[in-house]
């Protein structure tokens, strides 16, 4: 009986832990930010997250990534021209920033 307090008592205390919040990632946080624009153009939206998460996997080698996120900015600087709308353009060009400065 004791035992199934116990072994409770660790579930708890180890469910609790996980879920404890981490700092998100700087990429995760920024394809977050960009997913409510995903509706001007939802194929720009794909490839830039594409060329995001592939460039999280070319880590290693900066030059590669570095390529994919210039890509990833060129993506967005398209889907603020599709939107025509001056409040998302500014909108993408400081997340653009927050690329550049991610640089690897």
């Amino acid at each position: 009986m004791i035992a199934v307090f116990i072994l409770l008592a660790v579930i708890y205390v180890s469910s609790r832990i996980s879920k404890i919040k981490t700092k998100m990632d700087p990429v995760e946080e920024i394809i977050r930010d960009v997913r409510e624009y995903a509706h001007v153009n939802g194929i720009l939206y794909r490839e830039f997250v594409s060329n995001m998460h592939m460039a999280v996997d070319f880590k290693g080698h900066s030059d590669i990534s570095n390529k994919l996120i210039e890509r990833s900015m060129h993506n967005l600087e398209e889907l603020g021209m599709y939107s025509k709308n001056d409040e998302i353009m500014s909108k993408l060009n400081t997340i653009i920033e927050r690329l550049n400065n991610l640089k690897m």
